[in-house]
């Protein structure tokens, strides 16, 4: 059975190549197309990877900012410690020293000192041990006692006192009327109260010191 095509042989070796174009054509966009969807989903995951990355840089900064600014902080209260004398070793002769000066400043009675031995602080529930800390906090108990002529020449000591190495912290202090025999011969004015106070003295050793 013969079937006659609508076309010859010759027309379809002319229409061959402008058909293989065409394919090839349609090939491409496929391609094309396939490859713009792929690219723009890969643009879509690098954009995803790189916004995680960028989140995770930013809390990493945030984080490196967070622990610089506690640095910081930590090195200015230590330099505040430093600079009030904490981390000194007690020096018994500079408080008598000093405590001399404010005397002949303020022209006080005689003043009796009484300084006992130095011990480690123990940690309260919820201290650190100095093995943790690298530091551990020491208290020498103070005792004095003095005449006085007028309140004022307590709170004349006291505020001296603070102003020395280390840490005073006063546990009680009385003033009682009545000064003894005690007198300032060069002023000829005699006593008429006396001061008793208790307090520590507190400094801050480096472990291994």
């Amino acid at each position: 059975m013969n079937i006659k095509l609508p076309f010859s042989r010759q027309d379809m070796a002319m229409y061959k190549l402008p058909v293989l174009l065409l394919a090839v054509s349609m090939l491409v966009g496929v391609v094309f197309s396939a490859g713009g969807h792929y690219f723009r989903k890969s643009q879509a995951q690098a954009l995803l990877v790189a916004q995680g990355a960028r989140a995770g840089s930013e809390i990493t900064l945030k984080q490196a900012e967070d622990e610089k600014k506690t640095i910081e902080e930590y090195i200015e209260r230590y330099r505040r410690i430093k600079a009030a004398g904490l981390m000194e070793e007690e020096s018994r002769l500079d408080l008598v020293e000093a405590i001399g000066r404010t005397r002949e400043r303020y022209k006080l009675f005689p003043v009796q000192l009484e300084i006992d031995q130095q011990n480690a602080v123990v940690p309260g529930p919820a201290g650190l041990e100095s093995s943790e800390t690298g530091f551990s906090l020491q208290e020498s108990p103070l005792r004095i006692t003095m005449p006085l002529l007028q309140e004022e020449d307590l709170s004349h000591l006291l505020e001296d006192l603070y102003k020395n190495k280390g840490l005073f912290v006063v546990e009680s202090c009385s003033v009682t009327r009545g000064g003894g025999t005690s007198r300032l011969s060069n002023l000829g004015l005699e006593a008429t109260l006396s001061a008793a106070c208790r307090m520590h003295w507190i400094t801050i050793r480096q472990s291994g010191n």
